[in-house]
């Protein structure tokens, strides 16, 4: 790791700076003398403001080491005096994990200054120090703490039991923790991979394929498919106010592989029954997220399947078909809407889904009219290999 210290950091709205000795005055008054702030925390309530006096004496000591990371938080419309506090309390150097706490005047809570910060900081440990894991806990009666990790992108990995303590005495502490490779993906998911996260987790990529975005691309290979992969943000209200049913796979796996193989045929894609059952064996599939669209007589006219990788809090769009007798009816709009509807409501932040950037069917223009965004395009290569001739 590249330890630096301490460095001046700056957002929208703050700046995260070293404390000075003169900050005392201003700790003590905002947030220190506060037993509302201090209630969750591991050290007392201050006394008088000599007691943080002492305090930023031994912090503003500590800045000697290349290996002190603590911050004040100042407003940058409030002058330069702190109102909170953000750092590194604990290093694991051999694992790469930095453990994060903070607290902020109560005056400034629900406001968005502590994510501001934590993402902040969460950036500078990545990118500058090199850490590949940041971490934090709360007081499992602290939610609102557990929330400023969430919207940073932190996911919940479990609660231990009567294995913490502060000012209220032993308690459960939840932990949350985020990857650096996580946090590279929910920034641009479409243009760091070509596949959803947790799949990059589990799936190996054969030695005789290639995956090379459009930024890379240079024509490096004769053998190639081009996909497109977009993003939908679900910021507006989504609006399902048709028929449709949920797909048992228990039940109707096969007609689901007829349809599939009808639906794509001309692209040479087959499935089995098989296929469609091993689905249920991934660790982000849902039931009812496997929906279908009847036409008269009761055959099964559309259908779609997402899934839901809880971890990154991303939907992800597998299937949409129609068979092509029921195709330009709006059928595929509607199968998109209610999956886009059922993850919303699961918790999804995003949705993505690729698809063959080819296909006469120009299932990218369906997606446009669904609200989808983003123009990242994957080549999926096949490699060339020169074999010797010899014996």
């Amino acid at each position: 790791m590249n330890h630096v210290g301490t460095q001046r950091l700056e957002t929208d709205r703050l700046i995260l700076r070293r404390y000075k000795r003169d900050d005392a005055q201003a700790m003590y008054r905002n947030w220190a003398s506060r037993d509302i702030v201090t209630k969750f925390l591991t050290w007392p309530t201050h006394t008088s403001s000599e007691v943080t006096r002492s305090i930023i004496d031994e912090w503003v000591n500590g800045y000697s080491a290349d290996n002190c990371y603590h911050w004040a938080i100042v407003i940058k419309d409030n002058g330069d005096e702190p109102i909170g506090d953000i750092a590194v309390v604990d290093i694991k150097e051999k694992a790469s994990v930095a453990h994060i706490g903070y607290c902020i005047s109560n005056d400034w809570w629900n406001k968005g200054i502590t994510s501001e910060a934590l993402q902040a900081v969460i950036d500078f440990l990545f990118d500058v120090v090199g850490f590949n894991r940041v971490e934090a806990r709360h007081d499992s009666n602290n939610p609102n703490s557990g929330k400023v990790m969430q919207k940073c992108g932190m996911k919940y990995e479990g609660t231990l039991r009567s294995s913490d303590w502060n000012n209220q005495g032993i308690c459960d502490a939840c932990y949350y923790g985020l990857l650096k490779a996580e946090r590279d993906y929910l920034r641009d998911p479409c243009g760091t991979l070509s596949i959803p996260y947790w799949k990059s987790k589990t799936q190996i990529v054969p030695d005789t394929i290639k995956i090379i975005h459009s930024r890379d691309w240079i024509g490096q290979y004769k053998d190639f498919r081009r996909f497109f992969r977009v993003k939908h943000s679900l910021n507006d209200p989504i609006v399902t106010d048709f028929d449709y049913d949920t797909i048992s796979i228990d039940c109707q796996a096969k007609q689901l592989a007829d349809m599939i193989n009808a639906s794509y045929g001309h692209e040479g894609i087959s499935v089995s029954e098989h296929d469609i059952m091993q689905w249920k064996t991934h660790k982000t599939f849902r039931e009812d997220l496997c929906i279908y669209i009847n036409a008269d007589g009761g055959k099964m006219a559309a259908s779609g399947i997402a899934e839901y990788d809880e971890i990154c809090r991303e939907g992800i769009i597998e299937w949409v078909q129609v068979l092509p007798e029921y195709r330009n009816k709006g059928l595929g709009q509607k199968i998109v809407t209610v999956l886009l509807s059922r993850l919303k409501d699961l918790g999804a932040e995003f949705v993505t889904v690729s698809g063959n950037l080819d296909n006469p069917t120009k299932p990218l223009e369906l997606y446009k009219k669904c609200g989808f965004e983003g123009d990242d395009v994957w080549y999926i290569c096949q490699k060339e290999y020169n074999y010797d001739k010899k014996g």
